[in-house]
């Protein structure tokens, strides 16, 4: 009898444990994350403006349904550094002068983090949810998308981004020229689909004047775009419309920030991601000491070991599908795996 009531207790414990950590998991997911089953964007708008400086004042309109489901607000990854195409290497681009405002040029509340070959946006605010469909309007400058060719210039650029999480219903890119130019003189391509797809898009073509024949924007655009596939696009000029010197100009090393712009906005919760494995510790620690010196069968301690083992691996594992809080969670597991050991060698 008392056997069995010890193997409940431990297991009674042991659920208790594995519960725990789960719900500390979810705690430490971020805020920003959606029902995928409900939230899409129903219209993506890229207004892309060529300077004759070889820079590209871009514009995007994201109409963001979140469905039923209140949340904070999205994430809108900018790819830095885009695949080779033809013989001229990697495009490696440079973003300033961000801004992020609704429909009526209200500030949105947003910060910005700048990784690798990515710039995060994350665009909400944390005191507030919002739910159904809204409107988010991002403005920046971007440098390097135009890469000098021997006989033509290249403007290259990603969309869109291939890192959305959600379907998006349409898509639409408008490629502004610097001057008006002959439409002959004129190549342009777009690819859809997966980031290694090569299909074209659904439809493109060139705006010209009604009185010159001049064309002055060139329109893509594509229709359904499922999960983690975008649109990329690409124009080429010719000598002399673009004015910039054989090397690119240089972004500022400092993008300059907007009054919309916060930086770290999500600071406090940060802090308690980054503190929960000393809490974890803690906890552990004290869960020892409590035991220490009572009778307890090499079964349940063999169970309870078992456990930490598990729970510390489960947490490395989950801290890849969670990219803001990944180093405390990942900290937490590791904390847990080797505790697993330290308590079969002293138990």
């Amino acid at each position: 009898m008392n056997s069995r009531n010890s193997r409940k207790s431990w297991m009674w414990k042991r659920s208790i444990t594995f519960a725990a950590l789960f719900a500390g998991a979810l705690f430490l997911q971020p805020a920003f994350a959606f029902a995928e089953s409900e939230a899409r964007i129903t219209a993506f708008s890229s207004h892309i403006e060529i300077r004759q400086d070889g820079s590209a004042v871009v514009q995007e309109e994201i109409v963001f349904d979140f469905g039923a489901t209140p949340l904070h607000g999205i994430y809108r990854e900018i790819p830095l550094i885009l695949p080779a195409s033809d013989l001229y290497g990697e495009t490696h681009a440079e973003l300033s002068s961000i801004s992020v405002t609704d429909g009526h040029g209200v500030p949105r509340q947003a910060s910005y983090d700048q990784g690798g070959n990515m710039v995060t946006l994350k665009i909400g605010d944390y005191d507030k949810l919002v739910s159904g469909s809204q409107l988010y309007v991002v403005r920046y400058t971007l440098w390097g998308a135009f890469t000098p060719t021997l006989l033509r210039d290249r403007f290259f650029w990603d969309v869109t981004g291939h890192e959305w999480k959600v379907p998006i219903d349409r898509v639409r890119a408008d490629i502004v020229l610097p001057t008006p130019v002959d439409p002959a003189s004129l190549s342009f391509s777009c690819v859809s689909g997966d980031r290694e797809s090569t299909a074209p898009c659904t439809a493109s073509g060139v705006q010209t004047f009604a009185t010159s024949g001049k064309a002055t924007m060139i329109r893509f655009e594509e229709g359904q775009l499922g999960r983690f596939q975008g649109l990329m696009v690409k124009v080429e000029l010719p000598k002399g419309i673009v004015l910039y010197a054989p090397e690119k100009p240089k972004a500022p090393t400092e993008a300059p920030r907007s009054s919309s712009i916060v930086k770290w906005w999500q600071r406090p919760f940060i802090d308690i991601a980054l503190a929960f494995p000393f809490f974890v510790f803690a906890g552990l620690y004290s869960f020892f000491l409590s035991q220490k010196g009572k009778s307890v069968s090499e079964r349940a301690r063999r169970s309870l070991w078992e456990t930490y083992l598990v729970a510390g691996l489960s947490l490395v594992g989950f801290s890849f599908f969670a990219p803001l809080w990944n180093l405390g969670i990942c900290l937490s597991g590791l904390v847990i795996f080797c505790f697993a050991f330290v308590y079969r060698r002293e138990s």
